[in-house]
């Protein structure tokens, strides 16, 4: 029983690593927020966070914020994110931002219990981000990332770049376009775009050739309303990433009063719920965020946290 469990989590691991989208990782949620509102969770939130997602929301941050989250997953994966934004001068920001999605190491066996080999799988992304706020109701922003994937095996490095903007139509609603995981490298035989270029080769038909992985760039469209009654908000995102179809994503905020604020939402495949709590501390002000959804892979609770402080 042990072997068979043993078995069915290396074939689970293997599944969700899978390369048919190496990149897969940087479109999904990796906090509270994005889990039950999508990209929207950033129009409404506006924090150091949006330099994970979409570069031209963090233009329009006025003060200074911290940000981490920590997403617990089964089959010993998780997903790991830190941002860090700074206003620079009048019209500027900087923001640095990273995200770490992993698998520990799973011993791998065969139907005889004998261990074969283990899956490890590691992928981290550090963003460099500047955004500018032209007008008052407009802010855009460019992102430079650097990719890097480990795993039991092999190593691997690459560059891309988001780009965005934000729009506050008018009072209350607001809209925000990205553009994410561009790329220039132009490998022979290959679309343009952004590559993981492993640092082993294979052979192949005799010869040795390099094996890179392509990054699929993706368009997201995000909408938010916070001129609802009873204080409600509201957001929905459409994201289509090259290849695959357009996934919506989307939720409700409910501030249940100065400090806690209840949300739900997610997509069709995974809805989520969650709560944000603002605590006092010192000078600052500490907003812890939880939310809780079910495994697309296995059906089992996915609990992410996070905390974001401006100072």
């Amino acid at each position: 029983m042990r072997t068979a469990t043993l078995l069915a989590a290396s074939l689970l691991v293997a599944t969700a690593f899978a390369d048919a989208n190496p990149g897969d990782f940087l479109y999904g949620p990796f906090d509270p927020s994005s889990s039950t509102l999508g990209g929207a969770a950033e129009l409404l939130r506006g924090g150091a966070a949006s330099a994970l997602r979409n570069p031209g929301i963090v233009g329009g941050m006025e003060s200074r914020e911290l940000f981490v989250a920590h997403t617990f997953l089964s089959l010993d994966r998780r997903v790991d994110a830190a941002a860090v934004a700074v206003p620079i001068g009048e019209r500027g920001v900087l923001a640095v931002a990273g995200l770490q999605a992993a698998v520990n190491n799973i011993d791998g066996r065969d139907t005889n219990g004998r261990h074969t080999t283990y899956l490890a799988d590691t992928r981290n992304a550090v963003s460099f981000v500047f955004g500018f706020r032209p007008s008052t109701r407009v802010s855009v922003g460019i992102g430079l990332k650097a990719l890097f994937r480990e795993t039991a095996e092999e190593k691997a490095s690459g560059s891309a770049f988001d780009i965005g903007t934000r729009v506050n139509v008018r009072e209350g609603i607001a809209v925000a376009l990205a553009a994410r995981n561009l790329g220039i490298m132009h490998p022979q035989g290959e679309p343009m775009g952004a590559y993981w270029p492993w640092n082993t080769s294979y052979w192949s038909d005799e010869l040795q050739v390099q094996k890179d992985d392509r990054i699929p760039p993706s368009v997201a469209l995000s909408a938010a309303v916070t001129s609802l009654p009873w204080g409600i908000r509201a957001g929905i995102e459409i994201e289509k990433v090259e290849g695959e179809n357009a996934e919506v994503s989307g939720g409700i905020e409910y501030p249940f009063d100065d400090r806690l604020s209840l949300r739900a939402g997610g997509t069709v495949d995974s809805p989520s719920m969650g709560a944000t709590i603002l605590v006092p501390v010192s000078t600052a002000a500490v907003t812890v965020g939880y939310a809780w959804s079910t495994g697309e892979l296995t059906g089992d609770a996915i609990h992410r946290v996070s905390l974001a402080t401006r100072f």
